[in-house]
């Protein structure tokens, strides 16, 4: 059997984000927004040095995959754009700075990466709904703060765990099933 590791779908935020859309909290997405800024300088002097548009195919990959579970078919993308550039300063190979922009018949999607930020990294998602939004924060992919805004008011759900942990543990779970 064949499974690809997708574990963005089980970190904690993410995994509340895609429930609370299933559920309707936030009715309709309308559009969603991810931007990240972190040091991905780690990948220097290895294989991934070696892959040209890393940031879109190798780590992008999971928010890519994040869009289909946020739009779910029969809602699909029209067009797509994506561009790569080489940050100021930086020292890897591939560009260190990636985007791409998702256009659908009632909604559009965003991703911006900048992967050489070395000081007061950020990463935050941004949905926006017919009846809610939900915003996710945080210094890192493990470390988020969600918060689900409606008409009731706003709540922030205590998240367990981290990217890698769950993440990983959801995706391999995943294959044991198909196995089984």
């Amino acid at each position: 059997r064949l499974a690809v590791n997708q574990n963005a779908r089980w970190a904690p935020h993410f995994s509340y984000i895609r429930q609370a859309i299933q559920a309707g909290l936030i009715g309709d997405v309308q559009s969603v927004s991810f931007t990240l800024h972190w040091d991905h300088s780690w990948i220097i002097g290895t294989e991934f040095e070696k892959v040209e548009h890393l940031l879109l195919y190798d780590f992008g990959i999971h928010w890519f995959d994040l869009l289909f579970h946020f739009f779910p078919a029969p809602r699909f993308p029209n067009k797509v754009y994506a561009t790569t550039a080489r940050a100021i300063g930086q020292q890897a190979r591939p560009p260190m700075l990636a985007q791409a922009t998702f256009e659908y018949a009632d909604a559009q999607a965003s991703i911006i990466f900048n992967a050489n930020v070395k000081y007061g990294q950020q990463d935050r998602t941004f949905v926006a709904g017919t009846k809610g939004s939900i915003t996710s924060t945080g210094p890192s992919l493990s470390e988020q703060t969600v918060t689900l805004h409606t008409e009731e008011g706003s709540a922030t759900p205590r998240l367990e765990g981290t990217w890698f942990r769950e993440g990983f543990h959801g995706a391999m779970a995943e294959l044991l099933c198909a196995i089984a």
